[in-house]
């Protein structure tokens, strides 16, 4: 029953859409145990395990996949601004076209550039 406490609020973690297989990999590294999280993985799957002996490491990993899925959504939205971002030139100088205005290009490129860094320091 006690490890049954510890377990449960794990495997509630474990359910979270964040966890991808490389998360589940290194749940594998953890426990020293293989399994196939295919269709047929179940509940006694997860209790054999022993996730109780391995609590703080299973909340880490659960956390880990957290702060990626973040950092991904936000790359994912830097990745589609910048997808579909025009340059514009003056050609008002024949043969020689300049890069028009890019004042607020800048500062866009500035602000994404901080976020990325901040990122890299979360990672």
């Amino acid at each position: 029953v006690k490890n049954m406490s510890v377990v449960l609020p794990l495997i509630n973690d474990l359910h979270s859409d964040t966890m991808r297989d490389r998360h589940w990999s290194k749940l594998m590294d953890v426990t020293q145990k293989n399994f196939n999280k295919g269709p047929e993985f179940c509940f006694k799957d997860l209790l054999d395990l022993e996730l109780h002996k391995f609590a703080d490491d299973v909340s880490e990993i659960v956390d880990q996949s957290a702060k990626e899925a973040k950092i991904e959504k936000k790359l994912a939205i830097i990745r589609s601004h910048w997808k579909d971002q025009k340059i514009a030139f003056d050609r008002s100088r024949e043969g020689c076209p300049l890069l028009a205005e890019l004042g607020e290009l800048v500062e866009v490129l500035e602000a994404h550039a901080l976020e990325m860094m901040g990122m890299t320091a979360q990672g």
